[in-house]
């Protein structure tokens, strides 16, 4: 594979790098280990998702609080990088079964560091292994996984989880769109022994192929955590739509996506429970631009540009971030 990214470069004609980019297909389809290498950098606003405000207030409560400074909004830089390695181990023309291994990890630089807070204090590390199922069923195509994982917080063990998603894709009428069901459960457990939670999350998604180009892609998903910290149970609803633009502006090719989230701590406590509890409503718009014109082995280099905000009636969590990513995906 490395070789034929490399043909791609030397390639003396169209045709000839269009017969390169079938073969890497070709090959990647045949071989039984893909391995998948993502990596960005990503100036933010609030690298931590802090508060807008030092001050604490609820609404409907007379008493202010003081946030802590890790607890405030910090601008600085993330980057990431995720490797994730799969293997084939028994695929028909009508079933596929692998095993998956992830490691994804962040670092942080902020823009204004001091003794009490460094950006390595946000840095996260994610080790995961799986195992997946699929089988074609009438109608559609049904997959059933599970996971193991575990989770660091600046270089800290935080906690463990299992998990296990069932889910069942089918295609539209005409053949110009495909559905997707899935049910997922997942149990954490924190490294401090305390607050252990179980998560739920029922999702319907879909995406349509239009005729003059420019697919609309949307998703729905319920979900719920269980525990017995009273601050953690929690409920929620989202929505999120997609659209990718039909026609090349300038170099780029661009895509827009939206998504609505609202959450619901019924029983959320401070120093008194919050009347009513907390609830937090956020909106986020992505801009991406995909520079194919400009991919070296088969790689385009990518930009995309988020705004998120967050208004709850614990100021708390009022939140804005606006972030610039900035990395590579492959460009077939």
């Amino acid at each position: 594979m490395y070789w034929l990214r490399r043909a791609l470069t030397v390639s003396p004609t169209p045709t000839d790098h269009a017969r390169t980019r079938n073969d890497v297909r070709r090959v990647r389809a045949e071989s039984r280990t893909r391995l998948r290498l993502g990596f960005g950098l990503m100036p933010s606003s609030n690298v931590n998702g802090g508060a807008e405000d030092r001050l604490n207030i609820v609404e409907g409560v007379p008493v202010v609080g003081i946030l802590s400074e890790d607890a405030v909004a910090q601008p600085g830089l993330i980057a990431s990088a995720d490797l994730r390695l799969s293997y084939r181990m028994d695929a028909t023309s009508t079933a596929l079964t692998r095993v998956d291994a992830r490691l994804f990890q962040t670092a942080v630089w902020l823009d204004e560091p001091d003794t009490d807070l460094r950006g390595r204090d946000f840095a996260q590390t994610y080790l995961e292994f799986g195992l997946t199922h699929a089988r074609r069923v009438s109608g559609g195509m049904l997959d059933a996984s599970v996971r193991v994982g575990r989770q660091w917080q600046a270089m800290s063990q935080e906690g463990d989880l299992v998990g296990a998603e069932l889910g069942f894709g089918w295609p539209g009428p005409g053949g110009k769109s495909d559905f997707r069901i899935k049910a997922d459960l997942e149990q954490y457990w924190p490294a401090t022994g305390a607050d252990e939670r179980l998560d739920w999350t029922l999702g319907l998604t879909g995406r349509t192929e239009r005729a003059g180009g420019g697919d609309v892609s949307w998703g729905l998903s319920a979900g719920g955590t269980a525990s017995a910290s009273r601050n953690i149970r929690r409920s929620t609803l989202s929505l999120r739509v997609g659209y990718e633009v039909p026609d090349r502006i300038g170099p780029a090719d661009l895509a827009l996506h939206g998504r609505l989230a609202y959450r619901d701590y019924p029983d959320y406590t401070l120093l008194f429970a919050v009347p009513g509890g907390r609830q937090d409503v956020s909106m986020t718009g992505t801009i991406s631009a995909t520079f194919t014109d400009f991919s070296y082995a088969g790689f385009a280099p990518t930009a995309s540009l988020s705004v998120t905000q967050t208004d709850s009636n614990v100021s708390r969590f009022d939140t804005e971030a606006t972030s610039l990513r900035i990395g590579f995906r492959s460009a077939f």
